[in-house]
């Protein structure tokens, strides 16, 4: 789900910061990619989606995978890695 330019806040994040996200949120797809990490946690991350709205309420892993893979894109994007808004690169299946 990638973000609409009305969409976009005032307030930059510190360049730091976004590698760091981009840095913890990439490790975390690696784990629960790799099933590392516990599935009660994984749903509770996947709840959170929800209930913040990026994900939809039947939605499984594979989808939270791909959300946080669009965050990460989305985070490159402000620190200016691309000129544009990249469009969405599929997640793959495992």
């Amino acid at each position: 789900m990638f973000m609409t330019d009305d969409e976009y806040r005032p307030r930059p994040i510190r360049q730091d910061d976004a590698r760091a996200v981009i840095g913890i949120v990439a490790r975390l797809i690696g784990l629960i990619a790799a099933g590392q990490i516990d599935s009660q946690y994984v749903e509770l991350f996947r709840q959170r989606g929800v209930r913040d709205g990026y994900l939809a309420d039947n939605t499984g892993e594979h989808e939270l995978l791909q959300a946080f893979s669009d965050l990460i894109a989305r985070l490159r994007f402000t620190l200016g890695e691309y000129e544009q808004m990249p469009p969405q690169e599929p997640f793959p299946h495992s």
